[in-house]
């Protein structure tokens, strides 16, 4: 079951979180929903995990909504593929998940299909039909890890669980520097928030991975974001470094290199 264990509280989050009602319910919903969904399940035994969510097709109504209604179904079907080509450039040897929220049209499927591992299609799960309901777009996307990482056995020869958001690009690696176990992302000190394009659990059971993501659904209920809360929650001890080795378009308007 989820359990809402909170290390950080916020009085004030807490009480705009009280003038929506309906998302709290809602809340309710998913909760229920992600402890009674039937799990597909994954041994895994590469060294390097990739997890991939995406919602390529913002034309699906039960989709989550972005904000550029220009970055079409086509551009992001694009990026994505850049996505999984740059993983298998610095990782040719990674499994790779692709996690799609959204409908898509066949040839699309089958175009992902074949540059993925595996091909989770997620866009009629009641949990993410929830998701998708409200207007912070980190709920989807931790709903869709959840919903993967509860059917992962983890095999002795995994030793990284990458995610990867969907539309952007490695264009490196910063794993020469990646040797204590726990969590490591890129932290904007000005703004007190991390980067949530990429980022890597190094040598943790996926127990503790979902002890830091489950969480994250309370506090993005009132509409935190995600980059403001995960790297405030679970046991995990966090390392934030310089450069994650990342790019890509930002709702295909700004372009951003991490």
């Amino acid at each position: 079951m989820i359990k809402l264990k909170r290390s950080y509280y916020d009085i004030r989050w807490f009480l705009r979180g009280l003038c929506f009602p309906v998302r709290w319910w809602n809340f309710y919903c998913l909760l229920r929903s992600i402890n009674s969904r039937q799990y597909q399940y994954f041994i895994l035994n590469s060294e390097d995990v990739f997890i991939v969510p995406s919602c390529t097709n913002p034309g699906d109504w039960n989709a989550a909504k972005v904000k550029e209604k220009s970055h079409t179904a086509l551009m992001r079907h694009q990026e994505l593929c850049e996505t999984f080509q740059s993983i298998r450039h610095f990782y040719p040897d990674a499994i790779i998940f692709n996690l799609e929220s959204s409908l898509l049209p066949q040839w699309m499927k089958e175009k992902h299909i074949t540059l993925s591992d595996y091909w989770v299609d997620l866009s009629d799960s009641l949990p993410i039909k929830i998701a998708n309901s409200f207007p912070n777009k980190g709920i989807p996307e931790v709903t869709m890890l959840i919903t993967l990482l509860r059917g992962i056995k983890r095999g002795k020869g995994v030793k990284r669980i990458h995610k990867l958001s969907g539309r952007y690009r490695l264009t490196g690696s910063f794993l020469a520097d990646v040797s204590e176990p726990g969590l490591y992302l890129r932290l904007y000190q000005s703004h007190d928030s991390v980067s949530t394009r990429y980022l890597v659990y190094n040598e943790v059971s996926i127990e503790q991975i979902l002890e830091n993501l489950q969480p994250t659904l309370f506090d993005m209920v009132p509409g935190r974001s995600l980059e403001g809360v995960i790297h405030r929650k679970g046991s995990l001890t966090k390392y934030f470094v310089d450069s994650l080795g990342v790019c890509g378009m930002i709702n295909g308007v700004d372009f951003i290199s991490e």
